[in-house]
């Protein structure tokens, strides 16, 4: 169940340079109209090249929207919870909250904690970067039938801990 797709329109963003400012808002409007055209893999590529050089919570929501449609779920509740961690209008928090319920079934999600707090996360493999800081909450593709899940915690000063 999908609601009808909504834009959101991007706002003023601090960047480093305005032509930085410029190519975000040139690389959203080819995202837009490519998402209007129902080409989610195109949108998502122009709306993660705008969020890359003005960070914005309406731009996350569009990416999120993007995984979304794509079928890419613990991706788009990864971007769904960025935006909701920075959008403020009470409509759109409510879609947010629409959508996060609508992907839920379909990902495992995870509440990780650490003591002490603010332990670096790595899943399966530390060669692929951090998934985030402790606490996290994140997503997952389920896992299937036997199989397991490895979380590895550094923290400086801690000794290194893997979880399966």
């Amino acid at each position: 169940m999908w609601l009808t797709p909504v834009m959101i329109a991007l706002t003023s963003a601090p960047a480093e340079a305005s032509g930085e400012a410029e190519e975000a808002e040139v690389t959203f409007n080819l995202g837009a109209k490519a998402y209007g055209q129902g080409d989610y893999q195109r949108a998502l590529a122009q709306f993660l090249a705008s969020h890359r050089l003005a960070p914005n919570a309406s731009v996350a929501f569009n990416i999120a929207r993007c995984y979304a449609r794509l079928d890419k779920y613990a991706e788009a509740f990864r971007w769904f919870t960025i935006a909701g961690d920075g959008l403020t209008d009470p409509n759109v928090r409510s879609l947010v909250e629409q959508e996060l319920q609508a992907i839920t079934p379909q990902v495992t999600v995870y509440e990780i904690t650490s003591d002490p707090p603010g332990a670096t996360v790595y899943h399966d493999r530390k060669d692929l970067g951090a998934i985030g800081v402790t606490p996290l909450r994140i997503a997952l593709t389920p896992l299937k039938a036997g199989a397991t899940r490895r979380f590895l915690f550094e923290k400086d000063g801690y000794e290194a801990v893997t979880v399966e």
